[in-house]
């Protein structure tokens, strides 16, 4: 792209995942690299009787580089089973913004919370050291999330973590964040500083849509403020 970044969308040509199938993913950046890394659509997660899907990702940033990676949100199907883990390792002066989500299963057939089990895991180290680990299991079954205090009438929730070595403008950024979260329409969302070099946004959304516009919003904010870059259309084609 104009600003010396690679743009590339990943894509998994089954359409989907079943259970059994194990993906794995391994994303290496040499020292001062930067790639923007999406997917060509949502990941529809279908129904298995047996064993879980599992999906493993490892992103290794060098020195100076930076990597944004940001995959179209999960769709789980009724009686869907998925363990999903990232490990982002980032070396001194290194960058990362990613992004996760899911939506609590196909909207449109009022298929709400009827999978089985989600599991995933985020581990990031910054300079071998641990910068962020976050682990999350949903059994909708056990313990329902639309109950009061959980996601409630709320259909889609994200994550956007921003990780950059050597940055020190986190007050402003997590003041322009959160100016951002008050004034989007039907997200309720809040941002954290992470005890290293780094910030967590979580949202909830009530539509695709709203959770695509606020990622495309928090993207462009973390774009412009810890990469000095204008943002861009991630086109899908």
């Amino acid at each position: 792209m104009e600003d010396g970044s690679a743009y590339l969308v990943l894509l998994n040509p089954t359409g989907g995942v079943l259970g059994g199938d194990r993906l794995t993913s391994e994303i290496v950046l040499e020292p001062f690299a930067h790639a923007s890394l999406t997917t060509s659509s949502a990941t529809r997660v279908y129904r298995t009787d047996n064993l879980p899907a599992i999906q493993d990702t490892v992103i290794r940033v060098g020195g100076g580089a930076t990597i944004e990676y940001f995959p179209d949100h999960l769709i789980p199907h009724p009686g869907a089973a998925l363990r999903q883990s990232l490990r982002v390792e980032i070396d001194r002066g290194g960058r990362a913004l990613f992004w996760e989500a899911m939506a609590c299963g196909r909207i449109g057939r009022n298929e709400r919370w009827e999978f089985r089990q989600i599991v995933t895991e985020v581990e990031v180290l910054v300079r071998e050291k641990p910068a962020w680990l976050s682990r999350a299991r949903i059994d909708p079954d056990v313990l329902a999330p639309k109950r009061p205090g959980l996601a409630e009438a709320y259909a889609y929730t994200g994550s956007l973590a921003i990780i950059a070595d050597g940055f020190t403008q986190w007050p402003q950024l997590i003041a322009e964040i959160s100016r951002e979260l008050a004034a989007f329409p039907e997200v309720h969302g809040g941002v954290s500083k992470l005890t290293g070099d780094g910030c967590l946004v979580r949202v909830l959304a009530n539509s695709a849509i709203r959770l695509t516009g606020i990622c495309t919003s928090l993207w462009a904010i973390g774009r412009a403020m810890v990469l000095g870059l204008p943002a861009f259309e991630s086109r899908k084609f």
